[in-house]
């Protein structure tokens, strides 16, 4: 699914400036986990976890999600993966989903009769495009079509990418994340 390539590209080179910029999570050096907790018989796993190094020289594990759309049963395995992350690197998470297009009951809570888990929530959609077409930062412009104003800004926001300082190689795989990110608005 395009979705998947878009978000492997964006994490693969992006990933410290949405952790930043979208998340607010501070950070300095970060790395994409590539292990499935083993003790279970599933091999379900968060779509992206990330060590994060903040400025303090502090560890942590952050579980990020991308969703296209929002699903009922999101909140729940997004609690499962942390369970399932704490267990076996004993270390702090932060769990988040960045969430492309609006859909109904989304919501950063998980509750039942025994548990509340929060959750960082960010809609993108709801974000303002203007304010990332101010930051000039290139990496955050592949998500500018899913945000309040990116329609009319698209042209703008490929011209800001195209131009940028990003190596060509960068450049093309951001204009090709924006061009399927526009796609994910239809």
């Amino acid at each position: 699914m395009h979705y998947d390539v878009a978000a492997k590209i964006l994490m693969g080179k992006c990933r410290i400036e949405i952790l930043r910029e979208l998340l607010g999570i501070s950070v300095v050096e970060s790395t994409i986990l590539d292990d499935a907790p083993q003790e279970t018989v599933s091999v379900k796993r968060s779509d992206f976890p990330v060590w994060v190094r903040d400025e303090s020289g502090g560890r942590r594990l952050v579980l990020l999600e991308i969703q296209s759309r929002w699903e009922k049963s999101l909140p729940l395995r997004l609690l499962d993966y942390r369970g399932r992350y704490i267990l076996k690197h004993d270390t702090e998470l932060v769990s988040c989903v960045l969430l492309l297009q609006p859909g109904m009951g989304v919501t950063s809570v998980y509750e039942d009769n025994e548990v509340t888990f929060r959750f960082r929530l960010i809609p993108i959609y709801d974000l303002d495009a203007r304010e990332f077409i101010r930051r000039e930062t290139p990496c955050l412009l592949p998500f500018v079509p899913l945000m309040r104003h990116g329609e009319e800004l698209m042209e703008t926001a490929d011209s800001l990418l195209y131009n940028s300082s990003l190596p060509r190689g960068d450049r093309a795989d951001m204009l090709t994340a924006m061009a399927m990110r526009a796609g994910d608005r239809r």
